[in-house]
């Protein structure tokens, strides 16, 4: 009986061994069928009537690999279909396709130049898209995208804007003679698309800071956001940037503050200018001022009381960015941060909370405070405060007892957090253990994780 039952399983195994064969020969067969599939049936595809019908198409025209260079030349032809959608989807398809390929063809380039002229909008934005995955072997396309950059639709404007960027070094010749252009919007575009180059286009330094003078504040606020991205630690960015702190446009100083934050080494002049720049009446000139002196870190400290004094500023977003800068400047901004741990705002408390949880080990001596506000009755103030306390590490060992009176908080967030402190923390004891192994069974999925990875540090530090 054995035998038999032995018998058949063995036939049983050998015809699945044999159907699988035949599923993967049928599967082979399949690829083949498709990859032998005229690149134009795949294109007649894309109109079926069949959703299904025209994905498969559409994806086995992508994923020709090393035939691409060979369905080239029918895509091109494609590209001029009467339907809308196609012709989109086609530029698409062309654009991955010669990524594929080491060097993207011409033609190709050629043809999807043709698509910016297209009269449908979705067709000029595909045909950008796939000129922009191209990057430098899409300069031919320049003139053409230069012009759309005056376009009414803001969305071609911007794509286009991108995409020469994309190009890089190769556009920057074209697009610096429009940068004294009557037309505003196609100057401002121009503008913008150095911009997007970042550091590739610092040749255009001079040139930018020509038109900072200009007339039309669009166009020298589109001027500093390029000087901003362009960066590279120029001299002559930072001259400008600075002057542009006492500008009469707010979004000017903004930029202009922000864009100082790369120069941390020019501490003589930049700080200080920064530090007045907190006092600014534009809140978004403050905010990014308090940014920027984050930057230069432990070297930011004679900051602190206008840093300090910005905690109360209107603008919440203002107070936020001065605890986190306060944070990056270290342990010279404990006391502060302590101090703001009471403070009426719940984000100030949250973000204090963070910031010296982010100095790690340093913020020892905020931990009795951190204790205190471990009172806070807002759920994500605790969160924070308890992050801050497994940050510290081993050092906040006397916090272990209060800690473990969240360990049933109907907020499972703050269960978690206390898992990950405990772990942090490293306090083998029996309470501990006895906690977390009960958290591992909690109903939430992210708090037994929590658990018993902490669980599992604890184990690891007991056999070391």
């Amino acid at each position: 009986m054995t035998d038999t039952k032995n018998r058949s399983l063995l036939k049983t195994l050998q015809l699945i061994f044999i159907i699988s064969i035949l599923f993967s020969f049928t599967a082979a067969q399949a690829q083949e069928n498709i990859a032998s599939d005229s690149v134009e049936t795949l294109i007649e595809k894309l109109s079926d009537r069949d959703k299904k019908a025209r994905q498969n198409a559409a994806k086995s025209l992508r994923t020709l690999g090393a035939k691409a260079e060979k369905a080239i030349p029918a895509l091109i032809k494609a590209i001029q279909n009467d339907d809308p959608q196609i012709r989109a989807e086609i530029s698409t398809i062309l654009g991955q396709l010669s990524v594929q390929l080491k060097e993207p063809p011409q033609t190709a380039v050629l043809a999807l130049v043709t698509t910016l002229g297209d009269s449908v909008i979705q067709v000029q934005l595909s045909g950008m898209k796939a000129l922009e995955s191209l990057g430098s072997a899409a300069s031919r396309a320049t003139p053409a995208l230069v012009n759309l950059l005056k376009h009414s639709n803001s969305e071609i404007r911007m794509q286009a804007v991108a995409t020469l960027g994309s190009i890089g070094e190769k556009a920057i010749p074209s697009l610096l003679k429009n940068l004294g252009s009557d037309n505003e919007i196609l100057c401002c575009a121009a503008v913008d698309a150095l911009g997007f180059m970042g550091t590739k286009a610092k040749a255009a330094i001079p040139n930018l800071m020509k038109i900072l003078k200009d007339k039309r504040t669009p166009v020298r606020v589109s001027a500093m956001s390029a000087l901003v991205q362009i960066g590279v630690g120029s001299e002559l960015i930072k001259t400008s940037l600075l002057a542009a702190l006492s500008d009469k446009n707010e979004l000017i100083r903004s930029l202009a503050a922000k864009g100082l934050g790369q120069f941390t080494k020019n501490r003589k002049d930049v700080f200080p200018a920064l530090v007045k720049a907190l006092n600014d009446k534009d809140k978004n000139v403050r905010i990014n001022a308090t940014k920027s002196l984050g930057n230069f870190g432990p070297a930011a400290e004679s900051a602190l009381p206008e840093l300090g004094r910005l905690l109360e500023d209107d603008s919440e977003l203002a107070r936020v960015s001065a605890a986190t800068t306060m944070g990056k400047i270290g342990p010279k901004a404990i006391p502060v941060l302590v101090k703001a741990l009471k403070h009426k705002s719940l984000a100030v408390r949250y973000f204090a909370a963070m910031a010296l949880g982010d100095m790690t080990p340093k913020a020892e001596a905020a931990i009795p405070a951190l204790i205190e506000a471990l009172e806070d009755t807002d759920i994500q103030a605790r969160r924070a405060v308890i992050y801050a306390l497994g940050a510290i590490g081993p050092k906040a060992k006397i916090a272990i007892p209060r800690l473990l009176q969240f360990h049933s908080d109907k907020d499972w967030g703050t269960r978690k957090q206390v898992a990950k402190a405990l772990g942090s923390i490293q306090v083998n004891t029996l309470d501990v253990i006895k906690i977390l192994k009960a958290l591992t069974k909690d109903k939430k999925p992210l708090v037994q994780e929590a658990a018993q990875s902490a669980l599992n540090k604890l184990t690891r530090k007991t056999k070391q």
